[in-house]
């Protein structure tokens, strides 16, 4: 798969069917590694200490690129932001029409 040529993080790629007929629609992908990237001195956001299920919201995003190792596809230490791959797996991806996915780029401080 175009995956296997890339460095990610350790996921999971589980199975979809849909239900009834069983067919199967693609994968859901599920990170288990997570990385303490948050650039925060250089994102835009807002932090809700009062409300545990929304401790940060992000504006615009800033990533220690240091801190996630050349990876070509990761995501960030909570749970609640999104994936975060590298704009050679991007390249690959809209080469070989893979859909599904949804990109917007990240702005170097």
């Amino acid at each position: 798969t175009i995956f296997e040529r890339f460095n990610l993080c350790d996921c999971q790629f589980i199975e979809v069917f849909e239900k009834g007929t069983e067919r199967f629609l693609g994968y859901l992908v599920n990170c288990l590694e997570h990385y303490e990237a948050l650039d925060e001195e250089n994102a835009r956001y807002e932090k809700f200490p009062d409300d545990p299920l929304i401790p940060l919201v992000v504006i615009r995003f800033a990533i220690l690129e240091e801190k996630v190792k050349e990876k070509d596809f990761f995501q960030l230490q909570e749970d609640i932001f999104p994936y975060f791959i590298s704009d050679r797996l991007k390249r690959a991806l809209k080469k070989a029409h893979v859909i599904g996915f949804d990109f917007d780029q990240l702005i170097a401080p």
